[in-house]
């Protein structure tokens, strides 16, 4: 299961499990595309999701990979509607998605018991990525 839904309570899982739905991901299935509106927030449950910003030359950059551990559009609990990286599956399997209005009205603007497991998720995720970069730029390849 999803590190993050099963870091609630029983009763919390219970609440939005009506509004979760189980979908198996395909390799290389698009699940955010940057400047489009994010349409679901996913938890990973199997499938391993990369998200990938592309520079203005055509180069691009990997800066997150997210599994079970963590979400897919969690722009959407900062009050993000879009992205600036695409993100899609890199190993198939399982996903629970929410649309992203529903995960709105059922999360972000309720006082509940998932808004703080994914605060702690985005800390995690904030320190992961800054890591990432700077191990990008001062580590060889073999040492990362």
């Amino acid at each position: 299961m999803n590190l993050v839904l099963e870091a609630v309570p029983e009763a919390e899982r219970r609440r939005l499990a009506p509004f979760l739905e189980t979908v198996t991901l395909d390799l290389k299935d698009v699940m955010v595309e940057p400047g489009e509106p994010i349409r679901y927030v996913y938890f990973p449950d199997g499938a391993v999701a990369s998200s990938i910003y592309a520079m203005r030359d055509g180069s691009t950059v990997e800066t997150a990979v997210t599994g079970f551990e963590g979400i897919v559009g969690v722009h959407v609990w900062l009050r993000q509607s879009v992205a600036v990286t695409r993100t899609f599956v890199q190993v198939p399997g399982l996903c629970h998605r929410m649309r992203s209005d529903i995960f709105l009205a059922e999360v972000v603007d309720t006082k509940c018991p998932m808004n703080d497991r994914i605060g702690e998720y985005v800390s995690a995720y904030l320190s992961l990525t800054a890591i990432t970069a700077a191990c990008n730029r001062i580590h060889r390849i073999e040492e990362r």
